[in-house]
């Protein structure tokens, strides 16, 4: 490629460039898959049979997709949606997130397994981003437990929890707690209010996120 007058970027060295400022010829290496792209059509007519007469290549015509991946077509086929109108608002600016009743709820696992491949998607499509992390912070599950007087020696009790997103494990302790409590009730709420900030926190991190 230096042959040819490009030059390798240092950031990235999958980029490779030609040209200045009045016109550019880029190409992105991926393995074996190349994009080229750029302003300057003669250049990249010219590139296109200095490959060929350097390598056995095969060109696929304007670009569709990458690495024969067709990510969000696929996901509409998975949950046979692939048929669905497009909206502009597909759903009720002034609806209030929030867990379904009756027939409006949704499979636990059906909801993680969805969210997880939204923010996969989240990667690449930034004009979803705020609507996938507002779902997500749905999936945040805290789990408490207490054994009240689990000691015989100081009577104090000792506390655990767990936490996960989307199904996934994130915190989790157990120990022992520094006073000991009049009832099991104080015991429970004790533990539940420590979780409780816990949890604001994890929701305000994926927030900004």
């Amino acid at each position: 490629m230096k042959g040819f007058g490009y030059i390798q970027s240092n950031g990235d060295h999958t980029f490779i460039k030609h040209g200045d400022q009045s016109k550019v010829t880029a190409l992105i290496v991926y393995v074996d898959d190349i994009i080229i792209t750029g302003d300057d059509t003669e250049e990249i007519k010219c590139l296109g049979q200095n490959l060929a007469r350097e390598f056995h290549t095969k060109s696929l015509g304007r670009l569709k997709y990458f690495l024969e991946i067709e990510y969000i077509l696929d996901l509409l086929q998975e949950i046979e949606k692939l048929q669905c109108k497009p909206a502009g608002t597909p759903i009720d600016p002034n609806l209030s997130l929030g867990e379904g009743k009756g027939s409006d709820q949704v499979g636990k696992s059906s909801y993680q397994w969805l969210i997880g491949r939204l923010i996969y998607l989240n990667h690449t499509r930034p004009d979803i981003t705020f609507v996938v992390n507002l779902l997500r912070n749905q999936s945040i599950e805290i789990y408490t437990d207490v054994d009240y007087v689990g000691s015989i020696i100081d009577r104090r009790l000792t506390s655990g929890y767990r936490t996960s997103i989307c199904g996934n494990l994130v915190p989790w302790r157990s120990k022992k707690q520094q006073v000991a409590a009049r009832s099991s009730a104080e015991a429970e709420f004790r533990t539940l209010a420590q979780e409780i900030c816990a949890g604001l926190w994890i929701q305000g991190l994926l927030d900004v996120i």
